[in-house]
């Protein structure tokens, strides 16, 4: 029988926050091309209704026009980051009802599956039973549903070599394996 690759971490605030932050590079990743797309559009629009009665605006309605958009795109910079703000507080304010904070997390990972143990809680899940894997820059994300997900931090891992041979395993038992 094989040697499990064990992971084992205390599930911290900073843990819950670099697997949302990992879902939230995906989530970005996957809907950039439609992003772009209504960018682009939008800027396309824009232009054309502010160019095309460009040359027949006088240079103090130019000024007043330019005098209006500085408000405004300082009024989005301020929407973007109160909604940044606000993620990391919903995040927090969702760590601090998890049944799991601060607990130690366990699994063991081999090549018929993973098992999970913590305080609270004990499991087992084929690999069948994942159904996308994220891998990034800190750590791993298991998707067992598209809104159900269990995160693998790299420092959990004993060693290069584990996650080494966890990114080989996952690769072959996952359909869906996305560097992220």
């Amino acid at each position: 029988m094989e040697q499990p690759i064990i992971v084992h971490y205390r599930n911290t605030i900073d843990e819950f926050i670099a697997a949302q932050t990992l879902n939230r590079q995906w989530i970005r990743k996957r809907n950039m091309p439609k992003n772009v797309f209504v960018i682009i559009i939008l800027v396309v629009t824009f232009s054309y209704f502010i160019f095309s009665s460009w040359a027949q605006m006088s240079k103090t309605d130019i000024d007043r026009f330019l005098f209006t958009l500085i408000p405004v795109v300082i009024f989005i910079i301020g929407i973007i980051l109160t909604i940044n703000l606000l993620t990391k507080k919903v995040w927090k304010d969702t760590f601090e009802k998890y049944p799991v904070k601060n607990k130690e997390v366990e699994y063991l990972i081999s090549s018929d599956g993973i098992q999970s143990k913590n305080p609270l809680s004990s499991f087992e899940m084929l690999w069948d039973n994942i159904i996308t894997v994220l891998h990034g820059r800190t750590g791993f994300l298991l998707f067992t549903h598209p809104q159900i997900t269990h995160w693998i931090p790299n420092h959990g891992f004993e060693n290069e070599d584990a996650i080494s041979s966890f990114v080989t395993i996952a690769k072959s038992k996952v359909k869906k394996y996305y560097k992220v």
